[in-house]
């Protein structure tokens, strides 16, 4: 019930990037994504920018959230008109759940 509830917050706080980049919005959605413990941290792995999140949770993200997630990421990352040309998004334990490529707007997993 909780991990559900968790991910209902997520499609809440992330699912809304689908709109025109603004970076103070996404910015305080991922703030709160972290506060809710669903982002676990940001950062570089190697020279790809990446995110950690909560592999549970993420298990139970549909398509369309875990790309709203990478959106979010990326907007607050590059900013309006900018594209990450790839991110990666990490579980708890440090494997790669899945890699954002900001070129084509897709996420491969």
């Amino acid at each position: 019930m909780i991990r559900t509830t968790i991910a209902t917050l997520v499609a809440a706080l992330i699912g809304a990037a689908a709109t025109a980049c603004e970076p103070t919005e996404a910015e305080a959605r991922w703030l709160q994504a972290e506060a809710a413990g669903i982002v676990l941290g940001a950062g570089m792995y190697g020279d790809v920018p990446t995110f950690q999140v909560d592999g549970p949770t993420w298990a139970l993200m549909d398509l369309d959230a875990r790309h709203g997630m990478a959106e979010t990421f990326e907007c607050v990352i590059a900013g309006p008109g900018n594209v990450l040309r790839e991110a990666q998004i990490l579980d708890n334990g440090g494997a790669v759940l899945a890699r954002w490529d900001g070129i084509n707007s897709t996420l491969e997993q």
